[in-house]
């Protein structure tokens, strides 16, 4: 069975980057971005992101949790990684994508 991705992009200033950036810092952002792969298992949408180590939560939650809307969906493809591989995958990558090893600029 195939499974659908999309990638969710938001942007984390709410659109405060557009309207301000070139006052404060003399240079035009059109948005500070944020992304979360979305896949569909069949029982939902599961989000998968960074918050200080990969995260997951049904897409639904994310705009309610956290009150942000994607301003942009890009469609990725098809996946028949199961929802327990892809959970397995993760667990492998985790250690790359701590806290302590997150840089802004990479």
């Amino acid at each position: 069975m195939e499974h659908d991705v999309v990638i969710h992009l938001y942007d984390l200033s709410m659109g405060m980057a557009r309207a301000m950036s070139m006052a404060f810092i003399g240079r035009q952002l059109d948005c500070i971005p944020h992304t979360g792969v979305v896949v569909n298992h069949g029982a939902g949408d599961t989000e998968y992101f960074y918050g200080g180590g990969i995260q997951a939560l049904p897409a639904h939650q994310v705009a309610e949790y956290f009150g942000l809307r994607p301003i942009e969906r890009i469609v990725l493809g098809k996946t028949r990684k199961t929802h327990d591989e892809l959970r397995a995958f993760l667990r492998t990558i985790a250690h790359k994508y701590t806290q302590e090893r997150y840089d802004l600029f990479r």
